[in-house]
């Protein structure tokens, strides 16, 4: 999972809507069992949940980040 995210960072074009700033973040990691498990990635505005195995990574659920207001 990070030499995926390691190659999408460095190898994608600064034009196609990719800033130089930590735009995809790897959130939690969560096992439950031996080989298979959960975890979050935050990406444009929005967190995203998946599972994975040994032969599958599969999107779970995906919801926006709430904006913070100051004050």
């Amino acid at each position: 999972m990070y030499g995926l995210l390691f190659i999408v960072k460095k190898y994608s074009p600064i034009g196609s809507g990719f800033s130089t700033e930590n735009d995809i973040k790897i959130r939690d990691l969560k096992f439950i069992g031996k080989e298979k498990g959960l975890f979050t990635v935050e990406f444009n505005k929005k967190v995203i949940l998946f599972s994975f195995s040994p032969t599958n990574i599969e999107k779970i659920d995906e919801m926006e980040l709430e904006k913070k207001e100051n004050g």
